[in-house]
């Protein structure tokens, strides 16, 4: 039945619920963050792109490089709040009465149509193996990516290699983050990174919206530039130097009961980055 208006999407859950798409697929598009392409743009080899039409697998497509979306905000919430991103109420409207009306598998298969991929542009990171919509499809690519479609079938697709030396180095400081993030998470913490033109970045470690401490970083504009990649290298490791000796210390004062600050961290060298975690109620295994 086609509706003249969509659904509260402050229930978008419960919505995508009552159209089969399963708990599962929601959790990970709940988590899941959009990704701008630029970042890849900057390393690979732009000298000899190939066009190819061929089907594109659904999950490997990491973002919306178009005038639609937002990078670094969940595919769940690009939906529930499309307004303030940018797309399209009617389009919007559209596709969500063609999910209502056909149902779930259906709807998935006119993903597969060929006839309604003719306009959409990709581009293909070979090497990374990430898609990005570049024209032509961003309310497509969003409702396929939320619904768990498979595959979006002959499409417009550019291919990019990757500079091999540039790629090394993105890969690098890449698997560094993610250690970095992995142990953030675990600390029950944030890490904001603050940027600003012409200026060294700022990583930011919070607990609860609160500042504990932070590292200054030269942000990475060339991947090709050692001494800027292993001065972004030196300051990630650091964040995790001090994140684990504020761990190893507190849980040896929690060993010991003793939060009486003057006889366990006087001479702590983040005594004062220990205080204010205790302070907020700082509370990890």
């Amino acid at each position: 039945m086609t509706i003249k208006q969509l659904p509260n999407f402050s229930y978008l859950e419960n919505e995508l619920l009552n159209q089969n798409v399963s708990q599962e697929h929601i959790n990970r598009i709940k988590k899941e963050k959009l990704k701008s392409g630029l970042h890849l743009w900057d390393i690979c080899d732009k000298s000899n792109p190939r066009e190819v039409i061929e089907d594109v697998p659904v999950q490997k497509i990491k973002g919306i490089d178009t005038a639609r979306g937002e990078a670094k905000v969940t595919w769940f919430k690009n939906l529930q709040h499309y307004k303030d991103y940018n797309y399209d109420h009617a389009k919007v409207l559209h596709f969500w009465n063609q999910l209502c009306d056909l149902g779930i598998t259906q709807f998935h298969k006119t993903f597969e149509d060929p006839n309604n991929s003719g306009e959409m542009k990709f581009l293909y990171f070979e090497g990374a193996d990430e898609y990005y919509t570049e024209s032509g499809g961003s309310h497509r690519t969003l409702f396929a990516r939320v619904t768990g479609a498979s595959t979006m079938k002959s499409c417009n697709v550019t291919i990019l290699k990757m500079d091999p030396a540039k790629y090394k180095n993105y890969s690098m400081v890449k698997k560094t983050k993610q250690e970095i993030f992995s142990l953030i998470e675990q600390l029950s913490l944030t890490l904001h990174i603050e940027s600003k033109v012409g200026h060294d970045d700022k990583l930011v470690v919070l607990y609860k919206d609160q500042k504990i401490f932070n590292q200054i970083s030269p942000p990475i504009r060339d991947y090709s530039n050692e001494n800027t990649i292993n001065q972004h290298l030196a300051a990630l490791e650091g964040v995790r130097e001090i994140l684990m000796d504020l761990h190893r210390k507190y849980k040896q004062i929690r060993r010991k009961k003793k939060f009486l600050r003057g006889l366990s961290i006087t001479n702590y060298k983040y005594k004062d980055e220990l205080n204010r975690l205790i302070d907020y109620g700082w509370q990890v295994d």
